[in-house]
C-alpha cells in the first residue's frame, strides 16, 4: 500500500469553511449569479457589489483574480501481483473503506479511480503486477448519482 497526499485546485465558489462569512459552498445559484454580475460590472456602477457576508468576501477574491484554492488530495495505491487479469467492473465506483485504508472524516469515502497492470512472464505462467488507485473525497463524499457504490 502506498499513500500520496498533496493538493489540487478547486473553484473558489466551492470553498467550505466553518466561518459562515467564508463558506462560499453554501451560496445559492442566485447568490453566485449576483456576485458574478457584480464582478463583471466593476467600474461601471450599474450593479452594486455585495456589502457583507460570504457574497462580499467571494466578490473581493474574484475581483483580485482569485478563482481557485488548494484543497487536500489523497490517493491510496494498492500494488500487488495477481494470477488473473484484473477486472475493470468497479472503476469509478465508491467504497467506504478499502482494505487497510486510513480512516477518513465522517461522510467521506474513496473513489476507485484508476487501475493499471503489467504482464509478467516468469517462464511458466503469466502474472499481472496490478496497481489500484483510490482517491479520497471531500467532507460530503463522492456524489452517488455520478459515482455509485461498489
Amino acid at each position: 500500500m502506498e499513500l500520496v497526499a498533496g493538493s489540487r485546485t478547486e473553484p473558489i465558489e466551492t470553498f467550505y469553511s466553518n466561518d459562515s462569512d467564508y463558506n462560499f459552498s453554501a451560496l445559492s445559484a442566485d447568490d453566485l449569479k449576483e456576485v458574478r454580475d457584480a464582478v463583471a460590472d466593476v467600474g461601471s456602477g450599474n450593479v452594486p457589489p455585495p456589502t457583507d457576508g460570504p457574497k462580499y468576501n467571494l466578490f473581493n477574491y474574484l475581483v483580485k483574480g482569485v478563482t481557485s484554492y488548494l484543497a487536500p488530495s489523497v490517493t491510496l495505491r494498492y500494488i500487488y501481483t495477481s494470477t488473473s487479469v484484473p477486472s475493470l467492473a468497479n472503476i469509478m465506483k465508491t467504497i467506504a473503506n478499502p482494505n487497510n485504508a486510513p480512516s477518513l472524516p465522517a461522510g467521506s469515502n474513496w473513489l476507485f479511480s484508476n487501475l493499471s497492470y503489467t504482464v509478467i512472464y516468469d517462464g511458466t505462467a503469466a502474472k499481472f503486477r496490478v496497481t489500484e488507485e483510490y482517491l479520497a473525497s471531500g467532507k460530503d463524499g463522492w456524489d452517488p448519482n455520478l459515482y455509485p457504490a461498489i
